[in-house]
């Protein structure tokens, strides 16, 4: 199991950097499309989702908390999260056909000490945001796995 999430851990983050910079070489073909994919952006302003964090291979949940995005600039989102471990950054920048790409870093928090990123596509209604996750642990270990946020109830 550890050579499968050795894998992943090496695959996740080199598939991020290709749709990253894939996206970067077509963001000024797609610039009309972009602006209009980006248009939902400021409704998730002010907006808390519950976040569950999975490692790769499992089931149940490594992590629950709650993820608030507070601020819209320059096309990124700004939010904490807050959970097991305290609060810790979160930001996120829109790429077309709504996926969301960004970083957080939990430090200081024990267990929960990860810094990594984050890729995430939204539903229509922007109510629920699925993707994958990657980070490097207090042990300087690679993990990851998937992400599941939900608007908060």
């Amino acid at each position: 199991m550890s050579n499968s999430l050795t894998i992943a851990g090496i695959v996740v983050p080199i598939i991020a950097a290709v749709a990253g910079a894939a996206a970067q070489h077509f963001i000024p073909r797609f610039a009309q499309q972009r602006s209009a994919t980006r248009a939902g952006l400021d409704k998730l302003v002010n907006t808390t989702w519950d976040a569950k964090w999975y490692m790769h291979g499992r089931d149940e949940p490594y992590v629950v908390d709650r993820v608030r995005l507070r601020e819209l600039k320059r096309g990124k989102l700004r939010g904490i999260g807050d959970g097991p471990g305290g609060e810790y950054p979160v930001e996120l920048a829109a790429e077309d056909h709504g996926v969301l790409r960004g970083t957080y870093e939990a430090s200081g928090q024990s267990k929960y000490d990860m810094i990594g990123s984050i890729v995430l596509r939204r539903d229509v209604g922007n109510s629920r945001m699925e993707g994958q996750w990657c980070g490097f642990s207090s042990e300087n270990t690679i993990v990851a796995g998937r992400v599941e946020w939900s608007i908060a109830t």
